[in-house]
């Protein structure tokens, strides 16, 4: 090439390459053959800290992370050396010390001779992922330390196999094995009787409607013990799962039942004590009170809490002025308070009440919480006044007792008299002591005990000492030692106390610490027992119980455990108490430890366990020794199993014809099983320290070393690799497949490989011949004109072929392994069809039938299927086969024909519609003429008008019926009366008959309802009664019957896939010259006719059986030549359909006094409809012209509350119209009307935002109606 010319293309080529590189968001270096290197971007510099262009001359190995730095030199050698490309992750220093990991590409770029000219390498700064990694399993771990602390696992069902999967915690809370893997039912099983419906019903909605649920219920684990579990699940119906977790809630459920009875138990001591406890929140300003307050205050609880300026009600004078100084300073300052405060409720009744609040500072705030107790005290108060009789000898003496000394009324419950020795061991002063009944001083759970000892005092017997506890001033309790004596007659008794409190405390502190130790036994998964020094047992825990089979410790303690226990050797030979290991600790005072011993539990089966034996020693003394042991069974089974599987394996070594071999690290066979010979032509022996590549067959040889070395460098535990091996002699060849897995040794370090190679050869000649078999499938299945799929039996898609992509747009990888739904119009069609179709036998599947189904596009069309089910050479079925066929242009035509049909059935009708037309017009025009002249001479009417009013109607029902005949709709099933269809249809008919053919109809009573498109039975009637009118020449006689059957499966006729059951029939029969049998299977075929040319189509009776179908029924002909034809419809019979009751109308018809614009082209009719609406009290504004209605709407569209528009006028339609106006406002309500309905659709009214379509004509009740409605409806919508 010309210098001049490359020269500058060079450099512009090198400038791209910098300016590219220098943007890259990535490492980029470049590196000549000898590795030096030539090029390194900016952010390659910024990964360790150094510039562009010091990193030309740079020693990068310094800046290689320690870790990585032989691993990485070594593979930077291998490639500079054979000119390969090599991937990996390591970690470079940043010069400011930071670690930065990188993800490390380099890729060799070859000259002819096959030698890499330079490298070009790419970083990749992967430190974040690298973080986020170990953040993962560091949450991971996390997650699961929680769910087990918490006692929280999760869970998961398969919809479709009803298959569980738990995690440990639900295995844990089940007791069941970790790797537990219940079906739905079984897991279900594990809940009470009470609970099993509640989760079945739960899950059955999550299944079928995808509800989620949160429920808390009753479970009886695998060991039998009941436990409380909270259960949430969440329903995931497009992948077929129920998922979510599982809380074991026993002791919440447990606390929860603990705390409803301490209220119970609350309440009825505050009841009992006359105590009520309160709070109030100054912010709310509402206290709240126990039932006891209520009580106290005389107030029912429904009426609520006294707020706090409703106390004045019951505290008067300085008694409210107390309780409002204390309240204050408790809720501004925090003061606490005790008082006691008079209530009157009226004068001649009063309560006293102990008042005692505890205020709490409210956080962020400088106000205070209250709480607090009131106690009614009224009793306490009338004995006051006659304890000031005390006699003041008796208080000296009791002043000098350092026990509490008093007296006591048994009559009244109060003390009478005490010493100071109250307050220095109560803290009550002589009055607050004496004030209060002393059962009220003394803690709940003692006033039985109490009360009894006082009983005995009553009976006059002698009183023992006894103990309770008090309750002091401060709220704390003090236990008292009670000597009393004998009640005199007026129930006086004497009584000496002595606090011993601290000596409680004492016993107290010692149970505690028996019960810990209790506890720590109990708790220990090991058995733990005591012996004495004569080997008896002097205590045990719950586990040594357990595992020895006992039911409880009294059966083990006092007992020699020798004799009990260890009466004999593990091969049941007695065994002597001298010769007992165990009684060794407290023989020698030494430990004993035996690693391996049998104990014989109490059902005489033995127990293996290890077991440690511990002498006690007190004050330098034996007293005995403490035995723990822990079951080994389970460890000696691991055992003896490990020692089976070890044997297992050497004879599957030796047995299995695999080859099965081992390697060091370096390539050469260190172990090969006796399969040697088979493979490699040599004995086992003669291939030890043989290099296992050489038998390779040299054609594989590149391709296992290029397969091997990338398995080595990814994560993969096992190699899974094809060759060939050839025998040391090269004759022999085998095909094998490898499944090869890494050795190592304790430090981790690869030690070797170990693999199995299995003889393949006659699979590869089989695979080859079945890939060249399905090949040819595969043509076969691409060559067929139709979409076909293969689905198998959970309806999931196996394999489609090219008119399906055509057909549909997927490709067969977008829509493998999807289930067919995917195709389908629904959800709940694609459920129907799997429902209707995989129950049918081959037979009735060969049937076609017609699907909606959807395209990739999300396009609709109709296809005609036929499926059959494929089963496996074992006759089982794997799956469904369909073909799908495009029948959009065929139903098209088919509806064409229909309609051209129907119109060609109007043409029948017209002559007779224009004779019935003409005689209602006749009848109006004559009576208006009546009218005109009884008008001038001022007679009444009335009945001329109602005439007129009848014959338009008439007028109007015929249009109706014509337009309901013509109209081109889609088929819309309804309950349809046949009887009434019959009667409408023979209204048209009956003028396009000659006078001469004589109509008889027999009805069956009552109604007789099909689900039906009304339209299309009706054409289906006019079409057999115009045949049968044309067979009898226009003279005969026409029955039409409907009546009800009840076919079985034997009546019905071959061809048809009408199901047996009630079926509604209507007959029409002629007295024609009927139809020679030769015609009959042919007379419903499209364009058959035994007319003469251009007396018809041929096309009738062909729609007639195709609307039948369409509706589930069939159509049959009976007919005899030169007698007459009948045709019989069967449609399927609506049995238990209920019409809705008719309601008459009321006679006043609404009104209203709203503003409305009025627009109608014809000039005499808007003015007609807008004097009828100004009769109802509207307001109307009317115009015949569009545009100038527009105009003024523009102006003023606040002054209007409605517009009623026609359709069909110059200029501008009746819809264009309603689009403008409501762009100009858009909630305005908009009436359209049209005196043809096929001028504008429901959709469009819908679209657009028009609230109502109406047929003309329009009569005053209609016009009254239609216009209220819509008013009502957008004032609620406002």
């Amino acid at each position: 090439m010309d210098e001049s010319y490359s020269k500058p293309l060079r450099s512009e080529i090198e400038n791209n390459f910098h300016a590219l590189t220098e943007s890259a968001p990535v490492g980029i270096f470049l590196n000549d053959a000898q590795g030096k290197t030539t090029y390194v971007n900016k952010k390659c510099a910024e990964l360790v800290g150094v510039t562009s262009e010091e990193a030309l001359d740079f020693d990068w190995i310094p800046f290689l992370h320690p870790d990585d730095r032989d691993r990485m030199v070594s593979e930077w050698q291998k490639a500079f050396e054979n000119s390969k490309e090599f991937r990996s992750e390591y970690r470079w220093v940043h010069s400011d010390g930071k670690v930065v990991w990188t993800l490390g590409e380099v890729n060799p770029i070859l000259g002819k001779d096959g030698k890499a000219t330079m490298f070009v390498g790419m970083l990749t700064d992967i430190t974040a992922h690298k973080e986020a990694e170990k953040a993962f399993r560091k949450s991971q771990k996390l997650l699961k330390e929680t769910s087990k602390i918490g006692k929280v696992g999760g869970w998961e069902v398969d919809i479709d196999t009803g298959r569980q999967r738990w995690t440990e915690e639900v295995c844990r809370i089940h007791e069941v094995n970790i790797n537990y893997d219940p079906n739905l039912e079984e897991g279900i099983n594990f809940y009470s009787e009470a609970s099993k419906p509640v989760i079945s019903e739960a899950v059955q909605r999550a299944i079928e409607n995808g509800e989620s649920f949160d429920l808390e219920l009753e479970l009886i684990t695998a060991k039998g013990n009941l436990r409380y579990v909270r259960v949430v699940g969440m329903s995931d119906l497009p992948n077929r799962r129920i998922y979510g977790f599982f809380q074991d809630i026993t002791e919440k459920a447990q606390q929860d039942e603990l705390l409803r009875r301490s209220n119970k138990n609350l309440n009825l001591a505050q009841r009992i004590a006359n105590i009520g406890n309160w709070t109030l929140d100054p912010d709310i300003g509402v206290p709240e009170w126990s039932e006891e307050v209520y009580r106290i205050y005389d107030r029912a609880p429904e009426d609520g809490p006294y707020s706090l300026s409703d106390y004045k009600n019951v505290y008067k004078g300085e008694y409210l002025d107390k309780f409002t100084s204390v309240i204050k300073r408790a809720i501004d300052q925090g003061k606490p308070y005790d008082v006691e405060l008079k209530l009157v409720f009226a004068p001649d009744r009063v309560k006293w009440v102990h008042a005692l609040c505890e205020p709490e500072q409210k956080t962020g705030s400088g106000k205070y919480f209250l709480r607090g107790t009131i106690q009614d005290i009224t009793e306490r108060k009338l004995v006051e006044e006659k304890l000031s009789e005390f006699q003041f000898d008796l208080q000296k003496t009791l002043e000098l007792s350092p026990g509490i000394i008093c007296a006591a009324n048994t009559n009244t419950g109060y003390f009478t008299k005490c010493n100071p020795a109250v307050r220095n061991i109560l803290g009550y002063s002589e009055k607050e002591f004496l004030s209060k009944p002393f059962l009220e001083f003394i803690h709940p759970d003692d006033r039985q005990g109490t009360v009894d000892e006082t009983l005995k005092q009553l009976k006059g017997e002698p009183v023992s000492k006894f103990q309770n506890r008090f309750e002091c001033k401060d709220g704390s309790y003090k236990w008292l030692s009670w000597r009393g004596t004998k009640a005199d007659q007026d129930g006086n008794v004497y009584a000496v106390a002595t606090d011993i409190t601290e000596l409680k405390k004492t016993e107290n502190r010692l149970i505690e610490s028996e019960e810990k130790v209790r506890l720590v036994l109990d708790s220990a998964a090991e058995g733990i027992y005591g012996l004495d020094p004569q080997g008896n047992c002097t205590f045990c825990n719950q586990s040594c119980v357990e595992l020895l089979g006992f039911e409880s410790e009294n059966d083990l303690l006092g007992r020699n455990m020798h004799e009990l226990i260890h009466y004999k050797t593990k091969d049941g030979v007695p065994h002597p108490v001298e010769n007992c290991q165990i009684y060794d600790a407290f023989r020698t005072g030494q430990k004993v430890y035996l690693k391996t011993e049998v104990l014989w539990k109490a059902d005489g089966t033995p127990l293996s366990v290890e077991l440690w034996s511990y002498p006690t020693i007190q004050n330098g003394e034996v007293t005995g020794a403490v035995t723990s042991f822990v079951d080994i069974s389970d460890r000696l089974q691991a055992q003896e199993k490990l020692r089976s599987s070890e044997e297992q394996y050497r004879n599957l070594v030796e047995g299995t014809p695999d080859l099965i071999s081992s390697v060091n690290p370096e390539g050469y066979i260190v172990f090969i099983n006796h399969a040697a010979p088979k493979f490699y032509g040599m004995q086992p022996e003669e291939c030890i320290g043989k290099l296992a590549f050489d038998f390779i067959h040299p054609e594989d040889r590149s391709g296992t070393t290029s397969a091997f070395g990338t398995w080595l460098q990814s994560d993969d535990s096992t190699f899974k690799h094809e060759n060939r091996l050839v025998s040391i002699d090269g004759q022999r060849t085998h095909d094998v497949s490898w499944t090869i897995s890494i050795e190592r040794s304790s430090d981790g370090s690869v030690s070797g490989f170990s693999g199995i190679a299995k003889d393949v050869t006659e699979q590869r000649l089989a695979a080859r011949e079945m890939q060249e078999h399905k090949a040819t499938l595969e043509s076969l299945f691409d060559s067929i004109p139709d979409a076909t799929v293969l689905v198998d039996q959970q309806r999931s898609i196996i394999a489609i072929n090219k008119a399906f992509t055509e057909t549909f747009g997927y490709t067969l990888d977008e829509i493998a392994g999807k289930p067919t739904s995917v195709f389908y119009e629904s959800g709940e069609e694609f459920l129907r069809q799997g429902r209707l179709r995989f129950n049918l036998s081959p037979e009735e599947a060969a049937e076609p039938y017609i699907v909606t189904y959807r395209r990739k596009d999300g396009s609709l069309f109709p296809g005609e299927t036929i499926g059959t089910k494929v089963f496996t050479p074992g006759g089982n079925v794997m799956g469904f086969f369909g073909l799908m066929r495009d029948v959009s242009d065929r139903l098209r035509q088919e509806e064409a024909q229909r309609q051209a049909q129907k119109m060609e059935a109007i043409g029948t009708l017209s002559g007779g519609i224009a004779h019935d037309f003409n005689n209602l017009l006749a009848i109006i025009s004559s009576n208006i003429d009546i009218v005109q002249h009884k008008q001038k001479t001022a007679t009444d009417s009335a009945e001329n008008i109602g005439h007129i009013k009848e014959a338009a109607s008439r007028a109007k029902s015929l249009v109706e019926q014509i337009l309901t005949f013509s109209r081109h709709n889609d088929q819309a099933l309804s309950a349809v009366d046949l009887s009434l269809t019959i009667s409408d249809s023979l209204k048209l008919l009956r003028p396009t008959i000659p006078v001469s053919v004589e109509i008889q109809t027999r009805v069956e009573r009552g109604t007789v309802f099909v689900n039906a498109d009304s339209t299309q039975v009706q054409q289906v009637l006019i079409n057999l009664c115009a045949n049968a009118v044309d067979a009898m020449n226009e003279q005969g006689l026409l029955k039409i019957n409907l009546l009800k059957v009840d076919l079985a499966s034997n009546e019905l006729p071959s061809d048809t896939e009408a199901q047996p059951g009630c079926y509604a029939v209507i007959s029409v029969s002629d007295t024609g010259h009927g139809v020679e049998p030769e015609y009959l299977d042919r007379i419903f075929d499209p364009f058959f006719t035994t007319k003469e040319v251009g007396s018809g189509t041929g096309m009738g009776l062909a729609v007639a059986h195709g609307i039948v179908s369409q509706h589930g029924g069939h159509i049959t002909v009976d007919s005899v030549p030169g007698e007459g034809t009948t045709f019989h419809v069967y449609l399927p019979l609506l049995e238990d359909y209920q019409p809705a009751p008719e309601v008459d109308a009321e006679d006043s018809l609404p009104t209203g006094t709203e503003r409305i614009l009025f627009i109608d082209d014809e000039e005499c009719l808007a003015e007609t409809c807008s004097e009828l609406l100004e009769y109802q009290g509207y307001t109307v504004a009317s115009f015949t012209n569009s545009r100038e209605a527009l105009e003024l709407f523009r102006e003023k569209p606040e002054d209007f509350d409605l517009v009623f528009t026609d359709q069909t006028m110059p200029g501008m339609t009746g819809v264009e119209l309603a689009k403008e106006l409501l762009k100009i406002r858009p909630e305005i309500p908009i009436i359209i009307c049209s005196g043809y309905t096929a001028q504008i659709s429901e959709d469009d009214i819908e679209r657009i935002g028009i609230r109502e379509f109406c047929l003309k004509p329009m009569d005053i009740k209609k016009l009254a109606t239609v216009t209220r409605k819509v008013l009502d409806e957008n004032n609620s919508a406002c």
